[in-house]
């Protein structure tokens, strides 16, 4: 799941060329949606605040520019576009009926 999020980010990054558009995304599977809670939401209070999401967000780019340092700042930049996504409702928060509404509608 973890390699999911960093594509999910890298999806989203925006990009200094033109780019395919991504593959449609199919309905959420309930253990990717149980896996991507438990990555982010880290008070275990059944949503993801802006700050948990950040936290995680500069933990996966650092990881990414790891593996390739041209990525820096790429994949925190595609999560915070992936967070303005499924915070549909624009309180700071992501539900789990945010994420599936994403998810299912392929964003």
């Amino acid at each position: 799941m973890f390699l999911a999020v960093l594509a999910l980010a890298l999806q989203t990054a925006p990009a200094p060329a033109p780019a395919t558009p991504p593959a449609p995304v199919v309905e959420p599977a309930a253990e990717d949606e149980t896996e991507f809670f438990g990555i982010f939401d880290k008070d275990k209070d059944g949503t993801i605040s802006k700050a948990e999401f950040d936290v995680m967000s500069a933990q996966i780019d650092a990881e990414a520019a790891k593996q390739d340092p041209s990525q820096k700042g790429q994949a925190a930049a595609g999560l915070a576009t992936a967070f303005a996504l499924m915070d549909q409702n624009k309180d700071g928060r992501i539900t789990r009926e945010e994420f599936r509404a994403v998810v299912k509608a392929g964003q």
